[in-house]
Parts: C-alpha cells; structure tokens; sequence
C-alpha cells in the first residue's frame, strides 16, 4: 500500500566548482536506486534547511560545504511519500567528497548533466542548472534564511570559479 500523502522535506546540495557541478547515482536497494541527484537528505526536527544540508553533506560524503541561493523547491508525489526538495547551490569548503551511500559520483558540466536519468524530484533544479534560468518561487523567497533572489549570473559565477575538485 502507498502513501504519498505524507510529506517529507528533504535538502539537495548543487555543489559547483571549476564549472562542474558534483551528480550522485543512488545506491542499490534504496528508494530510486539508479537515478541520479543532488546529494542530500532529510531535515529533522529543529534543523533550518541550511543545516539540515551541511550535516547530510558531512554525513553522506565527508565534506563540508558553504551552502549558498535557494535554486528551486519542488514537490514529488512518489508511491513512499510526496518529497518537497530544496536544492541549493553550493560550493565546498573543506575536504572532497568521499563515496559512501552511492554508487556514483561525478563531476559534470551542465551540459553532461543533460544526458543523465534524474529523480524526478531532482529534475527541475537540474534543468536550471542546464538552461542557465534559476526560478525562485514566492514561497521560496518569504523564507527567513534563503535569499530573494537566486539569478542566473549567480549560476554563471558560481559554475566559472575555478575552484579544482579534489
């Protein structure tokens, strides 16, 4: 029996750097196994999204990140549960990210990043990423610790840092 009417509020990292942005393949035997994604995780209890994001960075890939502008929260009615994603662009801070939860992790231009079979919760941040249009929603942007805007010569910067992934 389903149950997509319970909702989950999960946090992804577009984490960038030398005009690449950092893709995961989801691990076998997990909800989604195969697609790809921002990696990320849920918020509990007490967390802003910001930090529900850099302690599942840390968690999930052993670095740590500057979480930067809101890119897109969207909902996803799954059979599981309906997921609403935030995903926020990012860049690192300390350490590389290390291999543990998923099979894959690559580093992509957002052009490479078109071919790739995406979770559908994760599609639209990625299409923004691909196009170069960052789209922030009302909602989004009343919220106390995400910025107004989110543009598209804030992705343009972000992606030309020329910051060499470890």
């Amino acid at each position: 029996m389903s149950d997509n009417t319970h909702i989950i509020t999960v946090v992804g990292a577009a984490i960038v750097s030398d005009g690449r942005v950092l893709c995961a393949r989801r691990g076998a035997g997990r909800h989604l196994d195969g697609y790809w994604e921002f990696p990320g995780g849920k918020v509990e209890d007490g967390e802003s999204q910001r930090q529900a994001l850099r302690r599942e960075i840390r968690e999930e890939l052993r670095c740590e990140i500057t979480v930067g502008p809101l890119l897109r929260t969207s909902v996803q009615a799954y059979d599981f549960a309906t997921i609403s994603l935030s995903v926020f662009l990012c860049h690192l801070s300390e350490g590389s990210p290390t291999l543990t939860e998923h099979r894959t992790l690559l580093w992509l231009t957002p052009d490479e990043m078109r071919g790739l079979d995406w979770a559908p919760a994760d599609r639209e941040a990625a299409k923004l990423i691909i196009t170069g249009s960052v789209s922030v929603t009302e909602s989004d942007m009343n919220h106390p610790e995400s910025p107004t805007t989110a543009s598209v010569e804030d992705v343009r910067t972000t992606l030309a840092r020329k910051e060499v992934p470890r």
